[in-house]
């Protein structure tokens, strides 16, 4: 009997979950059940893999996460006979994604002869790599596909059939029937409606009253089941903020909110406007991405699937269990005027895998990306005590090199860290671009070195942004609320430095200019002094940073 093991990697997760236009209105729901749906994705791909092969294959999941999987398959039939079944599993899978999802999603597959001397993992992600030059190349050889939208998305289309298109105001992708939403984002809604009450999921093959999704891949369909029923103190598959009571009137009227929200009742997902009134001064919601680095370094090194699936399983578990945990008991909403948030401040749209999306009070946020990185350095440091891991890692040829994480005297890290990227915008600002902005601030962390976080135009160690807004809570704002500082003072350094302090050839007329402002606007001796201070060390400071924290804390004020 001879073991394979295929992998197979998913593409395009971030463009797709983020791919979504206000429509007519529910992206919130839209994007929660895209992301879902993506968690999902892989565990209907195994099970049609598993039920297409039967009773002559052996298929156990060695692993399942991070958007993508490791199936050991054993079969006493011949190589030929082998590859010649997964090929018709990948056509069914490929023209599937191809007709539901316009080629947004792809699979990469790759398959190795098993070895016992290690080596697996290389010989995987080698076949891997080469297999991504073809990518739908199964259906697209049938020549089937043609053209769908303006944006040179792809689908299936029966020849001789001439079709009238819409396009869909969510999706922006063409679909025949006479609506304004396609039907598949129309499922998307109903599913991002049911999660938040959503305790377990599971695929099935038999059609339910309380169906929600159905997968239609070859001559086989899967239908997801949510279930809302479970014993025990479970928390709901999505973390999200619910409403603590009815919005009224007299709410839309105090708070200014949109005619959107006048019908929302108890129990349901806080709208976005709701979130950010819990925001200090300016009523901006914050966009928060993560994720690991020098995870593909790290698993380069490994040679034994099993150890990779081992760490995989506990970094995939650390951003499904703990980010929510975290979110859940420590951003609990605050008892004070509003009373309108439940259970949590913090929106989860993902979290999985290696990497989280979350939404939520600017603030609160970044005190949410400062408190996981922490969680995720002590994480870390428990991989190095794991006892399965350090058995795991006997075995391997290049174990001295495998580095999950240290730490020397100096503060220099190795091994596992987290980027982030992290921006400030209005509640009514487009997600799809609030996303896109987030990406490129993670991207500025990533260049910049890593293990740090992009907000705000600065890129900052996590020691940094740690102290900074410790020291914003508690010198700078209070100061400013209690009128000891203007606070134009800080609108004018901020402005200032990026006229005269970011330029190649630096104008040092900045500090005389500065120390002027300072002598007539700051009376009390004291905070004059430390206002000095910060001025004279602005060029060792991350001042963009500093002064966007502070002016957008104390918006309303003088």
């Amino acid at each position: 009997m001879k073991n394979y093991l295929l992998k197979g990697d998913i593409n395009g997760i971030q463009n797709f979950i983020y791919n979504v236009y206000e429509g007519k209105g529910g992206v919130a729901k839209i994007l929660r059940a895209r992301s879902f749906y993506i968690s999902i994705l892989p565990d209907v791909v195994i099970k049609y893999i598993k039920d297409r092969m039967g009773k002559n294959w052996q298929c156990e999941i060695v692993l399942n996460g991070g958007g993508g999987f490791i199936l050991r398959i054993k079969t006493n039939q011949e190589k030929d006979i082998f590859e010649k079944e997964l090929e018709n599993i990948r056509r069914d899978i490929e023209s599937f994604l191809l007709r539901e999802l316009h080629g947004e999603i792809g699979i990469t597959f790759g398959y190795i002869e098993e070895k016992w001397d290690n080596g697996n993992f290389d010989s995987l992600n080698k076949e891997l790599d080469a297999e991504k030059r073809r990518k739908f190349k199964t259906v697209l050889d049938e020549g089937r596909a043609l053209s769908k939208s303006e944006d040179g998305v792809f689908f299936l289309e029966e020849p001789g059939k001439t079709k009238s298109n819409r396009k869909c105001v969510i999706c922006r992708t063409f679909f025949e029937e006479n609506t304004d939403i396609c039907n598949f984002c129309k499922g998307l809604k109903k599913l991002g409606t049911l999660l938040p009450r959503s305790l377990e999921k599971e695929i099935i093959k038999r059609e339910s009253k309380d169906k929600t999704f159905q997968f239609i891949i070859g001559e086989r369909t899967y239908f997801l089941h949510l279930n809302n029923k479970c014993k025990g103190n479970k928390n709901p598959l999505i973390t999200v903020p619910l409403l603590k009571r009815d919005l009224t009137v007299e709410d839309i009227e105090k708070y200014q909110l949109s005619e959107d929200v006048k019908d929302l009742e108890e129990g349901l997902v806080a709208p976005f406007e709701v979130i950010a009134l819990y925001a200090k001064g300016d009523k901006k919601l914050g966009y928060l991405i993560m994720d690991v680095d020098n995870l593909g370094l790290l698993f380069g090194k490994i040679s034994n699937v099993e150890l990779q699936e081992a760490v995989s399983k506990r970094i995939d578990r650390f951003f499904k269990e703990k980010v929510s945990e975290i979110a859940i008991e420590n951003f609990k909403p605050k008892d004070n005027e509003l009373g309108l948030l439940d259970k949590t401040e913090i929106y989860i749209l993902y979290a999985g895998g290696d990497d989280l999306f979350a939404i939520g009070p600017w603030d609160r946020l970044l005190d949410f990306a400062v408190m996981v990185n922490e969680a995720f350095e002590k994480f870390a440091k428990s991989l190095n005590e794991d006892r399965e891991i350090a058995e795991l890692l006997r075995k391997e040829k290049r174990k001295d090199k495998i580095v999950f994480y240290q730490k020397n005297k100096n503060g220099e890290k190795k091994g596992l860290s987290l980027s982030a990227g992290f921006v400030a915008v209005k509640p009514k600002f487009t997600v799809r671009m609030a996303a896109r902005m987030c990406q490129d601030e993670e991207k500025r962390a990533k260049n910049g070195g890593k293990d740090s976080i992009g907000a705000f135009r600065d890129v900052l160690s996590w020691e940094t942004v740690t102290h900074l807004i410790d020291e914003c809570k508690n010198k700078w704002i209070p100061y400013v609320e209690e009128e000891e500082i203007p606070r134009r003072f800080f609108y004018r350094l901020y402005k200032l430095y990026l006229k005269m302090m970011e330029r190649e050839s630096k104008d040092m007329s900045f500090y005389p200019l500065m120390h002027y402002t300072i002598a007539r606007t700051i009376k009390n001796e004291q905070v004059r002094n430390e206002v000095i201070e910060l001025v004279n060390s602005v060029e060792n400071r991350k001042v963009k940073f500093l002064c966007n924290y502070i002016l957008t804390a104390t918006r309303g004020r003088k």
